[in-house]
């Protein structure tokens, strides 16, 4: 007997799914991106053409992102003489022996992403 059963029609309303005061508040509050007017400042992010140093960094990040800014900070003060933690800071200091081998072009464009990366995950 399907007379105890409830009919389909008991489960369906009109009512959306979510209240519009709720659709509202979602809403993105401030300025719209518009890139034709953004596209000048925003950010480019490229990824190292060479393999092994994209999966360094990203193996870095990862870490960073897991562990926070302790890591950060150690690994900036400890490495801070070698080459491969170069992107970790964005500019050249006195710590960055003499003769690196990443310009100050290719360290930020490193740094970016890494700081990228760290975000995403």
């Amino acid at each position: 007997n399907n007379s105890s059963r409830p009919s389909d029609q008991q489960y369906h309303t009109n009512k959306p799914a979510v209240s519009e005061s709720k659709v509202k508040s979602i809403q993105p509050r401030g300025p719209i991106y518009d890139p034709a007017q953004h596209s000048i400042e925003a950010i480019t992010v490229v990824a190292p053409s060479d393999p092994r140093r994209l999966k360094f960094i990203t193996t870095v990040a990862s870490f960073v992102a897991k562990d926070g800014s302790v890591l950060e900070q150690k690994l900036i003060s400890t490495q801070s003489f070698n080459l491969d933690f170069q992107f970790l800071t964005p500019h050249d200091d006195d710590a960055v022996p003499a003769g690196a081998s990443n310009t100050d072009d290719e360290r930020f464009a490193e740094h970016i992403f890494y700081r990228w990366r760290v975000y995403s995950f």
